[in-house]
């Protein structure tokens, strides 16, 4: 387990970004959410009014292999938590400027929140954006190859083997694998934990021929010259390529929808998942904030 990364931000509040049907919230909903956060919270608190209520101090962002925790200091009780996400309810993730929005899952089909953090630089922003994706990616690649190890074990019934899947199929296949080990584990623990532990345990095995250099004495020094400024133009390019498509890629986050909590926690080898919901007091000077009734979005 990795230590825990400590970040000093202030909370702005949330909004919901929901997406009717199902599915994700795309850019625009989030960015939409982002400026209602930012520099237009009257509006913001006239759909809701629990929406946009953030606090006025200081406030410690703690992100861990398993979930993502915000506290406040008491004096009366010390540390305080005012938000504890799992990691597989963690959907999105985006910085806009000097603020990180976070978009997690709460329960229903197609129902998130967004919340937005201040930090006291863009590049804060980014490496809390850029951080969480890369640990909620690692959780998420780990809970693929369980789920899909844990489903070549035990195949559905109804299970039809196909020679080749578009990506369509892929995703879909995915989504079967995840929500049949979510269903193993909550019956059978020890399956779970097995698969996990061979993959932990699993070492990479380089199995390849050695590559034979061999000297071409009748080149040309001309050839030579030609041949290395082409390829260095297209290895140029292509790195350039690369570089910003791993810009773009390096704070998405490859969420999962309906990863069960049972499964999330064996795979993470965590007992069980914090409650999420915190008691609302609007009048506290602590005021913590959690699930609401109601269907206004933004």
């Amino acid at each position: 387990m990795q230590e825990p990364l400590e970040f000093t931000v202030k909370y702005l509040g949330y909004v919901y970004v929901d997406k009717p049907g199902g599915g994700l919230p795309d850019g625009t909903a989030v960015q939409k959410a982002a400026k209602l956060l930012k520099s237009n919270q009257k509006a913001a608190r006239a759909l809701h009014p629990l929406f946009a209520r953030g606090f006025d101090t200081e406030l410690k962002l703690h992100l861990t292999d398993s979930n993502l925790r915000v506290t406040i200091q008491s004096e009366e009780k010390g540390e305080v938590v005012v938000m504890n996400h799992p990691l597989h309810k963690i959907a999105f993730v985006v910085d806009i400027g000097s603020c990180v929005c976070i978009i997690v899952k709460r329960p229903g089909q197609g129902k998130f929140n967004c919340h937005s953090f201040e930090c006291a630089k863009d590049k804060l922003a980014y490496d809390i954006a850029f951080q969480t994706a890369r640990v909620c990616n690692e959780m998420f690649r780990k809970i693929r190859r369980v789920s899909h190890r844990v489903r070549r074990r035990k195949p559905s019934a109804n299970a039809k083997p196909q020679a080749a899947h578009a990506p369509k199929q892929m995703q879909q296949l995915l989504e079967e694998d995840v929500a049949a080990a979510s269903a193993v584990a909550e019956t059978e623990a020890a399956t779970i934990q097995e698969a996990t532990q061979e993959i932990a345990e699993e070492k990479v095995k380089i199995t390849g021929k050695q590559i034979e250099l061999k000297f071409l004495s009748n080149i040309s020094p001309f050839l030579f010259v030609l041949c290395c400024t082409h390829t260095g133009r297209q290895l140029n390019a292509q790195q350039h390529e690369d570089e910003d498509k791993s810009k773009a890629d390096e704070r998405a986050v490859h969420f999962i929808d309906n990863v069960g909590d049972k499964l999330a926690a064996l795979v993470l080898g965590v007992k069980a998942f914090d409650a999420c919901v915190f008691e609302i007091d609007l009048d506290s000077d602590e005021f913590r904030f959690g699930e609401i009734s109601g269907d206004a979005e933004c």
